[in-house]
């Protein structure tokens, strides 16, 4: 789950839906656009990776 202006008009108190899927993860809080960004930027930048599935999830897959 990431936080994101999105998630603005999709529930009615969009801070406390987020803070309540956050407490249900590993980090204890959703990502942000800026990580999930950078994770994307580094498989893109990085030559030697191929055929991968990079899980951006804060530990959800865990859980």
């Amino acid at each position: 789950m990431i936080r994101t202006e999105l998630w603005d008009g999709s529930v009615p108190d969009p801070e406390a839906f987020l803070r309540g899927a956050g407490s249900e993860l590993l980090t204890r809080r959703v990502g942000t656009a800026e990580e999930a960004a950078a994770a994307h930027l580094f498989v893109l930048a990085n030559a030697y990776v191929t055929g991968t599935t990079l899980a951006i999830d804060g530990g959800a897959a865990l859980v």
